[in-house]
């Protein structure tokens, strides 16, 4: 955190001295995030996960794991920006997020009372994902489980020194999920919405050693259902940073 905050000011310090970008179209950005998501007592419920038809009936156990939560995840952004004659544009993009989520941390479950993963071996697990408008594509998921399309609205306003201000609106959802390792297959049984997640981020854009930076505050607005204020679901404020492909 002690060099992020050294980095933050640096840049900050250096806007008076970059340019913003200048166009209009389409643009790729990649990034990183750093928002709290936390899950406080996943229910028993959708940690109760019975044995695999393939394994004969034979149960593995309840896992014991109730809290689940990541910090930091690794947006890209594909983005539209509607060509203006004015100082203040808008646009809307698509954003694929891949939250930094161990699956060991999904508290693999191959006999009652252990933890322990093992090898070779059919197992359980649960944990939290990332959802999206598109999350009906649960194929994906077992090789993905936080893979989620999100998308998102933006306007920016032109200031002095060709700095540009970024805000933007998301929306994404919170989901558990549980299922089985197949022998090293993962393979979903259910994926249960916990909250509706809305962004706010107000972020400043600049060019910086000839590329295009964006970097801001951004803020999660949980909308819960039922599940998620039984799991007691929490968001915290946090920073993004992106930086924009560039351009042939």
């Amino acid at each position: 955190m002690k060099k992020l905050t050294i980095f933050l000011a640096i840049f900050f310090l250096a806007l008076t001295n970059i340019s913003a970008q200048d166009y209009d179209g389409l643009s790729f950005w990649f990034g990183s995030s750093w928002n709290r998501i936390s899950v406080s007592h996943l229910p028993e419920y959708l940690r109760d996960i019975p044995a695999h038809k393939k394994d004969g009936g034979k149960a593995t156990g309840i896992i014991t794991r109730e809290a689940y939560d990541y910090a930091f995840s690794i947006p890209f952004d594909l983005r539209y920006e509607y060509p203006s004659k004015t100082n203040t544009h808008f646009g809307f993009g698509i954003t694929m997020v891949i939250p930094i989520e161990s699956f060991a941390k999904r508290n693999y479950t191959n006999a009652p009372g252990t933890d322990k993963r093992g090898y070779g071996a059919a197992l359980t697990f649960a944990g939290i994902t990332t959802l999206g408008p598109f999350s009906s594509l649960a194929g994906i998921r077992p090789v993905l489980p936080g893979l989620a399309f999100t998308p998102n609205f933006f306007m920016e306003t032109s200031l002095k020194n060709n700095v540009k201000t970024h805000l933007a609106l998301g929306y994404q959802a919170l989901g558990a999920i549980n299922g089985w390792d197949r022998y090293d297959q993962l393979q979903s049984r259910q994926i249960k919405v916990l909250a509706h997640i809305f962004s706010l981020s107000a972020g400043l854009k600049a060019k910086f050693l000839k590329t295009n930076w964006e970097i801001g505050p951004s803020v999660l607005l949980p909308i819960k259902t039922s599940t998620g204020r039984e799991a007691e679901v929490k968001t915290s404020a946090g920073l993004y940073l992106f930086v924009q492909m560039p351009e042939d």
